[in-house]
């Protein structure tokens, strides 16, 4: 009994006297983040663009003077941080997908 009353005041006494005036910081610090965000303009990897051929063959005089259309598909992909241009040209009235018209 003896022994648990000294374990009792001594846990009583470690809690009194242990605990102290806690307090989060009462400051404030400022600091300078500098963030660069370089200009990127790629193509995708996985585009057909890149390491893959596309080949257009100019043999005679018609071949100069005719249109060459040669289809690939995910042939170009993109990806930039600023303005760019793509500009295409259909061959007819609409763009052609597979069997789907894009007009």
């Amino acid at each position: 009994m003896k022994k648990q009353i000294l374990i009792t005041a001594l846990t009583f006494g470690a809690i009194i006297l242990g605990t102290s005036n806690v307090q989060a910081q009462n400051t404030t610090a400022t600091t300078t983040v500098n963030i660069t965000l370089n200009d990127v303009i790629s193509i995708d990897a996985g585009s057909t663009a890149i390491g893959n051929t596309v080949d257009f063959n100019y043999a005679t005089a018609a071949d100069y003077n005719s249109d060459q259309t040669i289809t690939k598909a995910n042939s170009l992909k993109v990806t930039s941080t600023k303005n760019f241009n793509v500009k295409v040209k259909a061959g007819g009235a609409n763009f052609i997908n597979g069997t789907n018209l894009i007009p």
